[in-house]
């Protein structure tokens, strides 16, 4: 079915948007001022060490589990999402390299 061309952005108050977000889903263990971020499958993010990090330095005396998402807006420059793509696929190749 083709969409429709329109001359200005749609907007309706009864409306409720969300914005896309393209990323992976990650869990953030966080114990003994560390956090690690695995994969849903349990896979080391070790590609994303700066985030970890940042993470730990964020949360220094917390134990915790947090479900999240690693994104970026889809409508920003596709090269960001291109490069958390390749990020994935380094991470995956090291895993399937074991």
């Amino acid at each position: 079915m083709p969409l429709l061309k329109r001359a200005a952005p749609f907007d309706d108050p009864d409306w409720i948007y969300e914005l896309k977000m393209d990323g992976f889903r990650a869990l953030a263990i966080i114990e003994n001022g560390r956090a690690q971020l695995l994969s849903r499958n349990g896979n080391p993010f070790a590609s994303f060490s700066a985030l970890a990090e940042s993470i730990s330095d964020s949360l220094p005396n917390v134990r915790a589990v947090i479900d999240g998402r690693y994104s970026n807006e889809a409508r920003a420059e596709r090269k960001h999402y291109q490069k958390l793509l390749q990020r994935c696929r380094e991470m995956l190749a090291t895993i399937n390299r074991r």
